[in-house]
């Protein structure tokens, strides 16, 4: 959801957008919300970066449920959120998607496309 400019806009006035990244050897997964898992070094995940100060970090901690839900982890000098006590595997809410694709689009990215290629394989996504 993080990767939407208009939800960072709301959440976090004062984060920036910095442009596309890639984080590479994990794969993106739901478990009703967005999670990463370490994957083999080939795999990657394509989205987006912002710059964010203290006040935006603590917000959004508060929306993640960090340190409950998520944990903050660094991958190539880049913060990310990963779920801490991953859940089983399930399927996110059609709105929730949308705001995922809508971001993919807002780093230029083509949503659909760049959803299933950060995907793991066999992750259901209707």
């Amino acid at each position: 959801m993080n990767l939407n400019h208009a939800h960072m806009r709301d959440a976090c006035p004062t984060a920036r957008p910095i442009g596309p990244r890639t984080i590479q050897g994990y794969r993106l997964v739901f478990r009703y919300y967005a999670d990463i898992v370490s994957s083999s070094p080939e795999a990657s995940i394509l989205g987006g970066c912002w710059k964010i100060d203290a006040s935006a970090e603590m917000q959004l901690d508060r929306i993640e449920g960090y340190p409950f839900l998520y944990e903050k982890i660094e991958i190539d000098g880049m913060m990310v959120y990963q779920m801490t006590e991953p859940a089983r595997l399930e399927e996110p809410a059609r709105w929730y998607l949308e705001v995922i694709k809508e971001g993919l689009a807002n780093f230029g990215y083509a949503p659909e496309e760049t959803l299933r290629k950060n995907l793991v394989a066999g992750m259901p996504i209707e």
